[in-house]
Parts: C-alpha cells; structure tokens; sequence
C-alpha cells in the first residue's frame, strides 16, 4: 500500500472481501459515500471515506479508469491490476489507485463504463 492509511472500496461487496481478506493488515478498509451522501450500506453508514484521512489512500476499482477519481483527488496514480479472491476457486480483476490531495467533500466516483 506504500505509505496508503486506508483502503477504499466502490462496492459492498469489495468492501466485504477487503475487510475479510486483509484482516491480518493494519489499514483500515473504507467505502466511498452513498450516491448524494447518503448510505446505500453497511460499510458506507459505518466506515465511510471522509477526505480527512491523515494521508494518501488506496482504492480498489473495478475499471482501469483513473480520470474516474480525478473530480475527487489531486493526484491519482494508477497502481495496476491485480486478481483478488471471489469465492471458492474464483477470482475477479480490480484496479489499484493511489489518491492524494482530496478536493473537498467526497463524492463517489462515476459508476464504470
């Protein structure tokens, strides 16, 4: 996570298998907020990503796509590919950013294309 305080997921469901697979991890794993604000979940209700975070973050994206987190964060670096687990002997492909510098409020990303 090279220096990340937290991790940031789009979904509830990366959100769940971030918080079950990196348990043994120190950082913690956020949600990006519900769409206007407002919790769609568990994770976004309990742990949601404020922009107050004491540094840069990392986020787990389901599309290659960083201009997507460009509105939210001043720099955003793309960080690669990787497969993570999705059930017994599956796996699915997400994308790794680092965001730095938070432009105010936090908004969601745009869905993927």
């Amino acid at each position: 996570a090279e220096g990340a305080v937290a991790i940031v997921t789009e979904r509830r469901r990366e959100a769940a298998a971030m918080s079950y697979y990196a348990r043994s991890a120190t950082l913690p794993v956020l949600a990006w907020p519900g769409p206007g604000g407002v919790p769609d979940d568990h994770f976004q209700m309990t742990v949601p990503l404020t922009g107050r975070e004491a540094g840069p973050v990392l986020a787990v994206a389901t599309c290659a796509d960083p201009a997507r987190f460009g509105h939210a964060y001043e720099r955003v670096t793309p960080r690669g590919r990787v497969e993570v687990p999705a059930g017994p002997g599956e796996t699915r492909a997400v994308w790794l950013f680092r965001l730095e510098g938070p432009r105010g409020p936090v908004r969601r990303p745009a869905d993927c294309p």
